[in-house]
Parts: C-alpha cells; sequence; structure tokens
C-alpha cells in the first residue's frame, strides 16, 4: 500500500492511492488494529505456540468463568485480599515507583527490564488494589476523568513485532461517561492515528462497560482526529470498527483503580492493561 502523505495544515484531507484489493487490505489492517489497540479496555492479541497450549488457556478460562471468577479482582480468596488490605498503606508507593520506573526502561529497550518482573509487580498491584469494588460508578467516578496512557501492554508488544508496526502514544480521554481512544502508530507503510469513541458504563463490583460508536483513520497526521474530514474513508471505516465492536468484548474487569493508576483485563485472552494518568 502506497501513500503520498502531505502536510496536515495545506491538505483537508489524506491523498492516497490504493488499488482495490489493496484498499480491502486496509480496511481489513484497520478492523484489527482497532480492536487490538483501542480497547483498553483497546482490544488485544496474545500470541501462543501449539494446540496443547491453547486449550490449555481456554480450559482455564472456562474453569474460572463457570467458576463465577472472571470478574474478580486478581487476589483469588477474601483471605488473601484482607491480608493483603493490610500491607497497602505501606507497600503500595514503593510497588507504584518501582512499576514505573521498570515500565519506562522496559519501553525504552532496556534488556534487564524484564516483562516478568513488571507481571511480579501488576500482580501485587492488583491484589493491593485500594478502591472497593472499582467497576462501580460510585468508586471509578471521582477518579477516572482526564488523559490516560497505556504504559504497560504485553499484547501489543507482540503485535508491533508481528505487524512491524510501532503502536505509541495509546491513550485514553476519559470525562464524565464518555471515552476517546487515540492510538498512534509508525510501519512502514506510514504512520497516522487509529481513534474510537463511546460511552463506558458499570456493569458490577468489579466490572466496566464499553461501546465505541465512533471510529476514525488518520492517515499521516500529527494529531489523532475523529472529523470525516481527516480520516480515510470515514463511511467506511465507521461501518467496519462498529461491525467489529462485538458485546461479548466489550466488558472489562477493573483489578486495581487510584487517582493515577488503572489496571484492567480483557477476559477473552486474560491480558491485562495498565495505564497511568497523565
Amino acid at each position: 500500500v502506497r501513500y503520498d502523505l502531505l502536510r496536515y495544515d495545506t491538505i483537508p484531507s489524506p491523498i492516497f492511492i490504493l488499488s482495490k484489493s489493496k484498499m480491502a487490505m486496509a480496511a481489513i489492517m484497520f478492523l484489527l488494529l482497532v480492536l487490538s489497540s483501542c480497547f483498553p479496555f483497546p482490544s488485544a492479541l496474545q500470541i501462543t505456540t501449539g494446540i496443547a497450549r491453547d486449550s490449555a488457556a481456554t480450559s482455564r478460562r472456562q474453569w474460572f468463568t463457570s467458576a463465577g471468577l472472571a470478574v474478580a479482582a486478581c487476589s483469588s480468596t477474601n483471605v488473601l485480599r484482607a491480608a493483603a488490605s493490610s500491607d497497602a498503606p505501606t507497600e503500595l508507593p514503593d510497588l507504584k515507583r518501582r512499576f514505573t520506573e521498570l515500565a519506562s526502561r522496559h519501553a525504552g529497550g532496556d534488556p534487564s527490564a524484564l516483562s516478568s518482573d513488571l507481571d511480579d509487580l501488576v500482580r501485587r498491584l492488583c491484589e493491593l488494589n485500594p478502591t472497593p469494588s472499582p467497576g462501580t460508578e460510585t468508586s471509578y467516578a471521582p477518579l477516572s476523568d482526564g488523559r490516560w496512557r497505556v504504559v504497560y501492554a504485553p499484547h501489543i508488544e507482540t503485535l508491533s513485532r508481528l505487524g512491524r508496526t510501532r503502536f505509541d502514544p495509546i491513550g485514553y480521554d476519559l470525562s464524565g461517561d464518555t471515552i476517546v481512544s487515540n492510538v498512534g502508530y509508525e510501519s512502514f507503510f506510514g504512520r497516522g492515528w487509529l481513534n474510537a469513541a463511546g460511552k463506558f458504563s458499570s456493569v458490577d463490583d468489579t466490572v466496566t462497560r464499553i461501546d465505541f460508536d465512533n471510529f476514525s483513520w488518520n492517515v499521516g497526521k500529527d494529531q489523532p482526529s475523529l472529523a470525516d474530514n481527516d480520516s480515510v474513508l470515514p463511511s467506511l471505516i465507521r461501518g467496519i470498527g462498529r461491525a467489529g465492536f462485538l458485546p461479548s468484548i466489550s466488558q472489562f474487569p477493573v483489578e486495581y483503580l487510584d487517582n493515577d493508576l488503572c489496571i484492567f483485563k480483557f477476559p477473552p485472552l486474560g491480558v491485562r492493561i495498565v495505564t497511568q494518568k497523565l
């Protein structure tokens, strides 16, 4: 796919050259990218190897679902959560500092900043979640408004390697019950933004629901925009996004929440995503 990218301040909409077959491929790619990176909720791809590993992962998810634990917070029992909560006031600040430092080094390509170490810190943060019932509006409303940025998402790293595409920044603007997702990308075929907007609400004590209904794809833009004149084929992109955003993948357990850090999960793949308020 070849794009003629012109300056944003001189051209009101992107100009590109696509054959019909390549246009179809681009539309499919857009849907995959939106589904894997716009969900914060956006969206996940996790690569596993071997049929046995896939089957085991599916069996584990089914077991937790049948046991009624899919929407539980990270600690598996009330006893563990009660014990963890007693440590929270003294341990949390140090955990957050260590996580922030390690995540920054990991994002910068430091080989000593291992994903396994980050995963351990994330698990412990979830055990010390300071916000009761983080999926309820009463709990998240005083904390959610603002600009949030993804600081750790292993599935996005996997997608980036496979697609030879860098996704950064990934941000969410929350205000009231509205959410706008912006995902910057840079690849061999160009750069731009994948955008989605909609509403979010509470499902139960630990789960929130996102309903995206507006989508756009900005090619060669310095800033994200949902405006039709800034999007490639706006009607088609909007239709693809709406068709791909299914209710079954729109609910996200919140496993940690405070005034500047949120950890949530994409249940179909068990992926945890960590966001930080700017």
